[in-house]
This record gives structure tokens, C-alpha cells and sequence, in this order.
């Protein structure tokens, strides 16, 4: 009996230190995502495309549209951690509430959740919706979305906007960060920027270690010099704060994420500036040896952990860019709190879910119906993981280690598959009398028409415009352009706010 209970005691200790050695052994994930405007559903909106109806009455954004969006994130999220979810999300582009409520800002999740656990946001936002909920803001939908699917141990930290005068947010958009790791929520610091969104910082607590995440969504037009005076504006109140915080702990552990709207290698995709905000005054760097080695000022940027060819999360102009971007303190390389998991950065692109068919491009969001698409982003993540202290047998060894390779860069196009007759509707063969329909919304058709000298179509007795992102199409439009000559081409039927418009790819779609 004696030798019985022994056994079973050593089976017990057995199963304990293995266990124990598995948390320890345990990866999280981070990931960063722009959502493109998950506004809430009170209709009341600085983008007159999220008003419930258009200029001309038609139904537009509503609480349908909010519905379908946030079901769409949640599928994406679902990608990671075998469907239970990412444990840290920086969210950009979640409106900041112009109807805003005392009783609806900094509302705890939890008690949140539970008030509403009776019901589910299929019902708060069908029969079930009210006055009451239309005065929620996004993150509180998208929380009790996130629970619906199953992802749930979430707390937040929304960056609110400072107010203006009248009470409205200085900003349309905030950053928001989930988490399931424990926030310290008196370290929680909103950075206010001259005209731009403020920067998120949050403290989170990894057992027992400190984390410091920053949500960024800088300042846009990627391509314009003159706005990126503004991201420098930007980069100096991070950068800032970055010295403070590795002045008091040289081996802070620190996380940067979000939509920066500039390139990781911005100085080499724009020459013709002097400085850049991410690479000269952040001073995000590719030479991940130089961080790894400690006590380093710079930030590692993870897009260099992949391949050359492999760096987009979205498109611009017919080409990839990088606008989302993680970058970590070095830090994250010694044998001490939180680690960096090696190569562990992607690009969240999910074949027949979140990415276009016929480019491999992100499925942006369009409110068409009752809402399609995800995000003109793809999301990007990094995984990391907690370590002994002062165990140097957990020092991170590198394999293939990042480095400097903007001398090889060159712009990604995007490639389109071209399509044959088979896979593309002809207007007049169909007995609908518009094309104006969700149904047809995205779908390739096939064209033979002349150009109006303001570039549209005349298709069953309705215009619609005629656009495209490639240069050499634009030109071939405009030298046609009020001429008879009567075009054949492919083109995506779609809808830019109250327009709709054929898109034509690449100069590949036109057969003449």
C-alpha cells in the first residue's frame, strides 16, 4: 500500500515538473492589425461612408455592415493559436465615438460581458437593437463579437483622442489593445501627437514581467514628403519616450506595432528625403545582430526577418508596401523576462478567406449589401515567450539573422492572374436590368465599350466609371478617352463611396 501511494506521489511530481516546464516553454502572440474603420453603429460619423444611409438615401453603413465586420475579424483572428485567438492584438482604425457617453467609456470587459451574456451581438444589433447599444463604441462591440466566436479572457486599453471644445474627439480613429495578458492600467500613457492620432502605451504583466507595447497609426500618404514631416512629428514623441524608458532598464522589453503609413525601408522607397520617421528618428534598423547584441537604442524591424519578395501587408498603385510593421527592443533577446521567438513574424494572409482571388491582395472591406470584405490590410504577428532569468543556456541563438538589404530592394508589382471568357459575366447577356447588386458586386466582367471623355461606361442604360490603380492602364484610358474606338476589357465591378466604377487591374485586361 506503502509502495502504492509512493508510486502514485512520484507520478504526480512527474506530471507537475513537466507541466510546469511546458507553461515555461509556453508562445504567445502579438499581432497587429489595421481593421479599416470598424465604426460603431450610431450612424453618426465624421466619413460620410459610414452614415446609415448615402447622399442619395440608399442604404450604406449599418448595423448590419457593423455586424458582417466584425464576424469578418473574428474569423481572421480565429487563424491563430489554433482558433483560440492571438493573446495581444493592436488594433488601429476603431472609431473614436462623436456621440460620446460617461457610462461608455473605460467600461470593464468583464462587467461588460456579463451584462450582456444573455444575449449575443447577432441579436443586440437585429431585433434586439436599441438605443442603448447604438450608443456602444466599436471596442465594446468587437469584444462582445470576439466572446460570441469563442475568443475570449480579453481586457482592453483604448487610446482615446483628446476633446475638443464641443466635446467631440480631435481624431476619427484610436488605437485599441486586447489582451488576455493582465494590463497594469495606472502605467497605461496616451502620447498626444500635433495633427495626428495619438500613440497607445500599455503595460502588460507576463508572469510577472513587464511588457510595454506601443499601438501606433501615424500620419497617411505613404508617398508624400511633405506629410512625412508629420510621421516625424510622430517618431519624435515615440522616440522620446523609448529613451526614458531604456535609460531607467536598458533591457526593457518593449514591442512596437501598427499601421506607421511609410515603408520600413522609407528611405530607400524615397529617396528624395533627407530623413525618415521610422528610419532616421526611430531609428528602426534591419541589423538584427546589432540588437541582439544589447543596450541598443535602435529597434529591429521584423519585416527583415522575411524575404525580400515576401514583404507586403498591402497594396498601393499596382504594388506591395509595408505599412504594418513590428518592431522590438533588444531586450527581447537576452536570457532575462520576455524573448523574442526567432523568425516567428508573418504576414496574415488566409487563402480563401481574407485575400483576393484573382492578386492574392488583402479583401478590403466594402459596405456593399450588408458588408463584404475584411481589411485593406493584412494583419502581421511575432510570437515570444518567457525565460529564466540569468540562465544563459536560454540566450537566443539567431539563425539566418536579419540585416541592412535595402541596397537589394526593388518594388513588388502585384500580379494578376489573367482570366479567360469563362470566368467573366457579359453585361448584355444577363436579364437583370442593373448591375448594381451585392451579387455582382467584385466579379469580373467582360467589356466592349468606348471610353466618355470622362472616363465612364454607359452599361444597360446607367454610368459607371472607369478606374485603375496601374499607370499604363490610366494612360491607355486617357488616349481613348471621348474617341469611338470601342475598348475590350476585363474589369471588377465596384463601388468607391457613391460611385460605382469598372476597375481594371492591369494593362493585361485590356485586349486591344
Amino acid at each position: 500500500m506503502k509502495e502504492m501511494k509512493t508510486s502514485k506521489l512520484f507520478v504526480i511530481i512527474f506530471i507537475l515538473i513537466f507541466t510546469i516546464k511546458d507553461v515555461k516553454a509556453q508562445n504567445y502572440t502579438l499581432i497587429t492589425y489595421n481593421v479599416e474603420n470598424l465604426f460603431d453603429a450610431d450612424s453618426i460619423a465624421v466619413f460620410n461612408d459610414y452614415h446609415t444611409l448615402d447622399a442619395y438615401g440608399n442604404r450604406q453603413y449599418t448595423k448590419e455592415d457593423v455586424l458582417t465586420k466584425i464576424h469578418n475579424i473574428t474569423k481572421v483572428l480565429k487563424q491563430y493559436n489554433e482558433g483560440k485567438g492571438p493573446e495581444i492584438i493592436l488594433f488601429e482604425e476603431l472609431e473614436s465615438d462623436f456621440s460620446p457617453s460617461k457610462t461608455t467609456r473605460d467600461v470593464n470587459a468583464q462587467k461588460f460581458l456579463d451584462k450582456y451574456s444573455n444575449t449575443s451581438l447577432d441579436r443586440m444589433l437585429g431585433g434586439g437593437f436599441n438605443k442603448t447599444i447604438a450608443d456602444l463604441p466599436s471596442e465594446l462591440l468587437l469584444l462582445k463579437g470576439m466572446a460570441d466566436a469563442g475568443l475570449t479572457g480579453y481586457d482592453y486599453q483604448a487610446g482615446f483622442s483628446r476633446m475638443k471644445s464641443n466635446g467631440k474627439p480631435m481624431h476619427v480613429q484610436k488605437c485599441v489593445v486586447f489582451s488576455r495578458l493582465p494590463i497594469e492600467k495606472d502605467k497605461t500613457k496616451i502620447h498626444p501627437i500635433p495633427d495626428a492620432r495619438p500613440i497607445l502605451e500599455v503595460w502588460l504583466n507576463v508572469r510577472g514581467h513587464n511588457l510595454i507595447v506601443f499601438a501606433n497609426h501615424w500620419k497617411s500618404g505613404a508617398s508624400s514628403p511633405e506629410l512625412e514631416q508629420a510621421r516625424i512629428k510622430d517618431a519624435i514623441v515615440l522616440r522620446n519616450r523609448l529613451n526614458i524608458l531604456l535609460k531607467e532598464n536598458p533591457n526593457a522589453d518593449i514591442i512596437i506595432g501598427g499601421d506607421f503609413n511609410s515603408s520600413y525601408n522609407q528611405l530607400t522607397v524615397m529617396p528624395e528625403l533627407k530623413e525618415s520617421a521610422i528610419n532616421t528618428i526611430l531609428q528602426s534598423t534591419g541589423n538584427e545582430e546589432e540588437v541582439d547584441r544589447g543596450h541598443s537604442k535602435k529597434v529591429y524591424n521584423l519585416w527583415y526577418e522575411l524575404p525580400l519578395n515576401k514583404r507586403g501587408s498591402e497594396v498601393y498603385r499596382g504594388h506591395w508596401s509595408t505599412l504594418m510593421q513590428i518592431m522590438i527592443s533588444s531586450g527581447l533577446y537576452d536570457y532575462e523576462g520576455i524573448q523574442y521567438v526567432d523568425n516567428s513574424y508573418k504576414v496574415g494572409s488566409f487563402d480563401g478567406l481574407n485575400v483576393e482571388s484573382y492578386d492574392n491582395a488583402p479583401e478590403r472591406w466594402s459596405s456593399i449589401g450588408s458588408g463584404k470584405g475584411f481589411s485593406d490590410h493584412f494583419p502581421v504577428s511575432m510570437q515570444f515567450r518567457v525565460v529564466e532569468e540569468n540562465n544563459f543556456a536560454q540566450k537566443m541563438q539567431l539563425k539566418n539573422p536579419g540585416h541592412n538589404d535595402d541596397n537589394k530592394w526593388k518594388p513588388i508589382p502585384v500580379i494578376t492572374k489573367k482570366p479567360d471568357m469563362s470566368q467573366a459575366y457579359k453585361p448584355e447577356k444577363l436579364e437583370d436590368i442593373s448591375l448594381r447588386q451585392v451579387k455582382y458586386f467584385d466579379k469580373l466582367f467582360y467589356l466592349e465599350k468606348p471610353i466618355s471623355s470622362k472616363m465612364n461606361v454607359l452599361v444597360k442604360g446607367q454610368v459607371y466609371r472607369v478606374y485603375s490603380n496601374n499607370r499604363k492602364v490610366r494612360q491607355t484610358l486617357k488616349q481613348n478617352a471621348g474617341k469611338s474606338t470601342v475598348l475590350h476589357f476585363f474589369a471588377r465591378l465596384s463601388k468607391y463611396r457613391d460611385t460605382w466604377e469598372f476597375v481594371i487591374d492591369t494593362p493585361d485586361y485590356i485586349l486591344n
